[in-house]
């Protein structure tokens, strides 16, 4: 079939594969009209500290569509929602294990069990002086199976279906700690399909391998989950491949071209792409609009990260703007934003 125009293919892309998640008991067609997909970014962060069980039950009473985790491993192999792959930015863990630290300073995630992780308290943001200010020793870091329980009872009782969209964190560097991050995420998830049959559900990575590696045990067992490629800027330090027997940063400049996006859509769903890489130097946006355009062209949703409110992109000046922008003129298929009720309020009400 030939389409004449890029927006009707684009269309009826969309239309298949929202009959797809339908039929797959994935996404549910309340949502799918409402327009761009909000997903709270670690919760609702720009009000409660980020990736705790507050943070989540107030997006979710904000209305979010989905609800991100990040996903870390711990020494005992527990999957914990956390965003960092060291402790000290975020906990006291300095000052209740002070001789835990390596030679390199990092109180690392991986060296510390379940159990010493609930011993730690959060600390307060120092990101914003709009940011909520206090942490209270009620407010813990969850495991990822607490809080898909946890999300399911707000489905429960709220009568509604908010998502789950987990990230897997730094596969590469749980790798060279003997650890398979993304096998144990597809176990734990395993567990819980049935009950996750009617919860729309996202993977994503900036790795490419971790999610080729989803793919394929995904299809082992017939289970359509769609994954998200994440795309960074190459000195990120995101992800890493193997040049002549050595480890060097992933190129991800390659997923800027066609070509690239192509070799994404052999394997994922849809891309991740920062706010910051639609914009040239000189704030114009037209080529980051024919890149989401091309992306969408060959069949991939495109989710943009990260909406803040209080660290606004170089090119824009107000919240408002940033979203017209997205909404209207990008068309852009989803948006991260630390601010789900402001955002699910102008995609309702534009």
């Amino acid at each position: 079939m030939i389409f004449t125009s890029s927006t009707l293919y684009r269309r009826c892309w969309l239309l298949l594969l929202i009959t797809a998640l339908l039929w797959a008991g994935q996404i549910s067609a309340a949502r799918v009209s409402q327009g761009p997909l909000i997903i709270a970014h670690r919760g609702a962060s720009g009000y409660l500290p980020e990736h705790t069980l507050a943070s989540k039950a107030l997006a979710h009473a904000m209305n979010a569509d989905f609800l991100e985790q990040d996903v870390v491993m711990t020494r005992d192999n527990r999957l914990i929602v956390f965003h960092d792959l060291v402790l000290q930015h975020k906990t006291n863990v300095a000052a209740k294990y002070p001789g835990r630290k390596r030679f390199d300073g990092n109180y690392y995630v991986i060296d510390f069990t379940l159990a010493e992780i609930r011993q730690l308290d959060l600390t307060p943001p120092q990101s914003s002086p709009d940011r909520f200010p206090y942490v209270t020793k009620a407010l813990k870091i969850p495991t990822l199976d607490e809080e898909i329980t946890f999300i399911q009872g707000l489905n429960l009782t709220r009568h509604t279906q908010v998502g789950l969209y987990i990230e897997i964190k730094a596969p590469w560097f749980h790798r060279q700690q003997d650890k398979d991050i993304t096998s144990a995420l597809f176990a734990l998830l395993l567990t819980r399909k049935e009950e996750l049959t009617d919860t729309p559900v996202f993977l994503q990575s900036f790795d490419p391998n971790s999610l080729i590696t989803l793919r394929e045990k995904l299809d082992r067992v017939r289970w359509y989950l769609p994954l998200i490629q994440l795309i960074a800027n190459d000195d990120w330090q995101q992800a890493y491949q193997q040049i002549d027997g050595k480890s060097q940063p992933y190129n991800f400049q390659r997923f800027l071209e066609e070509d690239g996006l192509r070799e994404i859509s052999s394997y994922a769903h849809g891309i991740g792409i920062s706010i910051d890489h639609v914009f040239a130097e000189d704030c114009s946006y037209q080529g980051g609009k024919r890149w989401i355009q091309q992306a969408q062209n060959i069949g991939l949703i495109v989710h943009a990260y990260t909406f803040r409110r209080d660290k606004l992109p170089a090119c824009t000046t107000s919240f408002r703007q940033l979203h017209q922008l997205f909404f209207s003129e990008l068309n852009i298929d989803g948006i991260f934003t630390d601010y789900p009720d402001i955002s699910a309020d102008f995609r309702d009400n534009r």
